[in-house]
């Protein structure tokens, strides 16, 4: 198509005519549509990824606001558990702090109810589905991730070979999924950036709970000279 898109003559039965030997030759490449169901699954998910993060935006508001004062916080793991929101709820702050944090609790409770809706979603999409159930066998990924991963991709079929698909998602699958040295290792915009917040985000845990990825991630970030504070604990906890 860029043989009609860089031509110096363009009219509509030129472009046609190109079109048409085109298709004929099969170089046109056929376009992915993905199903209904797909696109209602797609646009769950991805709505509650959006509450997840207006979640955290809240979360980071409120503890900058407490932050500011020299009050005596509860010996808690959460601040934001049960016990650290009978303390907020009794905190005494000046004017106008006292306003904004009362207003980013209401608004973080009603975004973590809104979570909470799609919980029952993800558990029961979590537990069928042999595309989901490969997905969890892979290190760093759990329900959530598994059932995002499922229905940003799609169709698996439509890639030729996993090399067609890591190409496509090379800057995100790389980290995770290593199929060799000719690929790049920066990050880009290339690719479905979901997919690419979920292989990130997979990445950490799986590098931390296998020691195969960990050896991989050590060497890449000693090739790369990435500053010591980027390495993983030598100590692993795993659960």
């Amino acid at each position: 198509m860029r043989a009609i898109a860089d031509a110096r003559s363009k009219t509509d039965a030129i472009d046609s005519e190109t079109m048409v030997h085109l298709l004929r030759a099969d170089l046109i490449p056929e376009a992915y549509t993905c199903s209904t169901e797909n696109r209602v699954m797609k646009r769950v998910l991805r709505q509650r990824m959006f509450l997840v993060r207006a979640q955290t935006m809240f979360k980071n508001r409120i503890y900058s606001t407490v932050n500011q004062y020299d009050a005596k916080k509860p010996e808690v793991s959460d601040l934001l558990g049960a016990e650290g929101m009978r303390w907020l709820s009794g905190l005494e702050l000046l004017y106008p702090d006292n306003l904004i944090l009362g207003e980013d609790l209401l608004f973080r409770s009603g975004v973590r109810a809104r979570i909470g809706a799609t919980e029952g979603l993800i558990r029961d999409l979590s537990g069928g589905g042999q595309e989901v159930k490969l997905l969890k066998s892979t290190r760093g990924i759990g329900d959530f991730f598994s059932i995002l991963i499922r229905y940003e991709v799609g169709e698996i079929t439509r890639f030729r070979s996993h090399d067609k698909f890591a190409f496509r998602h090379r800057s995100h699958t790389i980290h995770l999924f290593p199929r060799g040295e000719d690929l790049p290792r920066e990050l880009t915009k290339r690719g479905n950036k979901y997919l690419g917040w979920a292989f990130i985000e997979a990445a950490r845990p799986a590098v931390m709970t296998s020691t195969e990825l960990r050896a991989y991630h050590e060497r890449i970030r000693r090739r790369k000279g990435a500053p010591q504070c980027c390495s993983f604990p030598t100590t692993l906890q795993i659960p």
